[in-house]
């Protein structure tokens, strides 16, 4: 297990096309990752074919490096306006940012929306003006431009006292402050910034396994993968994670929600529609039939809910959509048709229609989360985790 003083998390955000997916490459490299004779693939991050094909990083990903005997795991950020939920995902699971921007650019409206995300999770960030080498750098003024940037967006002081590296990350050199590497720079300075300006993470490694799973994924040689940070806890390889105990917990706890409310609708549902100003006999009757119809529609939706949200939490997002469109629309509907063509439709028909669904997707629910094989998942890792 590895210490959390020894760990940094760290993601690199950026406007699109500002070098982050190169940058990382240039780490990889610089840290040893790659060997020196290894032919390596530029934008080895993108594995997606269509990031390939259109040259932009559409999903998150993370590696990791050693530096000094200290972990780094970085994850990359899509700086395409469109995939900004890939980069809040992926803000969850770091403890700081690296923030790119071009030197000749400067901060463009995708910089100012990561930045504001990662200031508003307290983020500590390490300024990267990349691509120094430009013909039309002016570093001096998209450092300006920063700084403006960061008090646009309300920064707090110990914010706006980041550290500055100057880059050129397509060959892999990087100086501390504003300048031009020299011809023998490497990433070095940025690597040795990382580990001093970027806090280890936080967590009691005694406490229960806690762990935030930000992505699920699947590989055709590992099969379903699941990304995400274990916040306290330990994880190591070959533990079983239960998922299902919980999940009756929550389950069995919505009852009870569930059934107390509903004995209020059945006890006293005249003391409930007065509340909302119904005193009219006739709305009253109508009101305390259908508080009775809703006291046991309750019950089955409120577990119905739980166990479509275990589903979804597993990467299932299919069955639950089947699921709606069979109990919400081909059970009420299919019943009040039969009904309507053997004796007429009933108001209480429809309300029974109606409870009938939600007892169908209640019963489906729980039937199909019985049958996923996430309910105890084996934890595979190449080394034990925190």
């Amino acid at each position: 297990m590895s210490s959390p003083n020894a760990l940094r998390n760290v993601a690199l955000v950026a406007h699109v096309d500002h070098g982050k997916t190169t940058l990382v490459d240039a780490m990889l490299r610089a840290a040893g990752t790659f060997a020196a004779h290894q032919a390596v693939v530029e934008r080895v991050m993108d594995s997606n074919d269509q990031e390939r094909e259109r040259g932009i990083t559409i999903l998150a990903k993370a590696a990791s490096i050693t530096w000094k005997g200290v972990k780094i795991n970085l994850v990359d950020t899509p700086g395409h306006a469109d995939f900004g939920g890939e980069v809040e995902r992926a803000l969850t699971m770091v403890d700081g940012v690296i923030l790119l921007v071009d030197a000749a650019e400067g901060p463009l409206p995708q910089t100012r929306y990561v930045l504001q995300k990662a200031l508003a999770r307290n983020l500590p960030a390490i300024v990267v003006v990349n691509k120094v080498d430009r013909q039309d750098a002016r570093p001096d003024e998209v450092l300006d431009e920063i700084y403006q940037l960061f008090i646009d967006l309300d920064a707090g002081d110990e914010h706006i006292d980041f550290e500055i590296i100057s880059a050129i990350a397509r060959e892999g050199k990087a100086m501390k402050g504003i300048g031009y590497p020299d011809d023998d720079a490497d990433l070095s300075p940025l690597l040795d910034t990382i580990l001093e300006a970027i806090p280890a993470p936080e967590g009691d490694a005694d406490a229960p396994l806690q762990a935030l799973v930000t992505q699920l994924d699947a590989s055709e040689y590992l099969g379903r993968l699941a990304i995400g940070r274990v916040v306290n806890g330990v994880m190591r390889r070959n533990d079983q994670v239960a998922l299902d105990f919980r999940l009756h917990v929550a389950a069995r706890l919505g009852v009870g929600v569930a059934v107390t409310v509903g004995a209020a609708f059945v006890l006293i549902p005249g003391v409930l529609l007065r509340v909302f100003g119904m005193a009219d006999p006739l709305v009253l009757g109508l009101g305390r039939q259908l508080l009775a119809f809703l006291s046991v529609s309750g019950l089955f939706v409120t577990v119905a809910l739980a166990y479509t949200g275990g589903l979804q939490g597993t990467g299932d997002t299919r069955s639950p959509l089947y699921i709606s469109i069979v109990s919400q629309i081909v059970v009420p509907l299919g019943l009040c048709a039969g009904l309507q063509a053997a004796r007429g439709l009933q108001p209480h028909d429809i309300w029974t229609a109606i409870v009938l669904g939600h007892a169908t997707r209640c019963v489906l629910s729980v039937g199909r989360f019985r049958q996923q094989k996430w309910r105890s998942i084996t934890v595979d890792l190449a080394h034990s985790a925190r």
